[in-house]
């Protein structure tokens, strides 16, 4: 059974006796999925002592659910009734566990965390990406996630968080959008500016996902340093993934992604289960381990 599959199956134990929710095939009929929930429950995928705070966290800041109006589902908004979505496993995750634990054996000044920012796209357009809607989680390079924590000599950091869950990608390139749009010639001038965290090359040359979200992410974090915003020392970008899902870990792994920049210690590559060793709130392990299986 693939990594996937096995996910699926954990997914639709963990509906129980929930409604079924449904999906709508491109240009084809609904059909039940056994790990859709019906969407007028999708906040219950959310873990129960967070479900409050995460809510606030995207009513207030107009941050976008993944999917909210794809039309897929059959629902208006909110959380996704997808028990596999991987922006719910971010939050469920990184909203559960101990923060400073997790994150201090990669960051040894670690003393204090400061916030937790889901979605983060930066207080301005660093990148220079085109159009009026940008918004957190939309229309723009988000990060999953921004934390914030102070050193031990009371500096700022910023630590950006790529997560993934079950994604696998093809290698195929996406130098082009849809609408014939040369994607390279928007990244340019960020990855050849005299700030740029990339020691050479081109964008065109990681438009291959996985690859083309971490170089953005990486010039996202280079500008939000460059220009201290919110008055951050440093900002690194750290991807974070099941070392089980090896479709994604291997290539991950193998790429050596930080081999690329010119400060290499600014790109981490860390395992879902070395995080979760950290262990989190009252229940938060016992849930993981009983949903997702990690």
């Amino acid at each position: 059974m693939s990594f996937r599959d096995d996910k699926r199956a954990l997914a639709a134990q963990f509906r129980g006796s929930r409604p079924m929710g449904r999906w709508k095939r491109p240009r084809g009929a609904w059909m039940e999925l056994p790990w859709l929930i019906d969407p007028a429950l999708a906040t219950q995928t959310l873990w129960e002592p967070i479900r409050a705070q995460v809510l606030y966290h995207f009513e207030r800041d107009h941050i976008a659910w993944h999917e909210e109006d794809s039309g897929w589902y059959g629902h208006a908004g909110g959380p996704s009734p997808n028990l596999m979505d991987s922006q719910i496993f971010c939050l469920n995750f990184w909203f559960g566990v101990d923060l400073a634990a997790a994150l201090k054996p990669h960051f040894p000044d670690l003393v204090a965390i400061e916030a937790i920012e889901p979605e983060w796209i930066g207080r301005q357009n660093h990148l220079g990406e085109r159009g009026s809607k940008r918004r957190r989680g939309k229309y723009a390079t988000s990060a999953d996630l921004l934390v914030r924590f102070r050193d031990c000599g009371g500096d700022l950091h910023g630590v950006l968080i790529e997560s993934k869950w079950t994604e696998s990608y093809s290698t195929k390139s996406i130098r082009y959008s849809s609408y014939g749009t040369d994607r390279a010639t928007i990244y340019a001038p960020s990855y050849g500016a005299d700030w740029s965290p990339f020691a050479g090359g081109a964008p065109e040359d990681h438009m291959v996902d996985p690859f083309d979200q971490l170089m953005r992410l990486c010039l996202l974090a280079a500008a939000m340093e460059h220009t201290q915003e919110d008055e951050l020392e440093t900002v690194t970008v750290m991807d974070c993934c099941p070392r089980a899902n090896t479709a994604l870990w291997e290539p991950l792994q193998a790429a050596d992604f930080g081999q690329h920049l010119r400060r290499r210690r600014r790109f981490r590559l860390v395992a879902y289960e070395d995080l979760f060793a950290a262990g989190g709130a009252p229940g938060w392990s016992e849930y993981m381990t009983s949903r997702y299986g990690i």
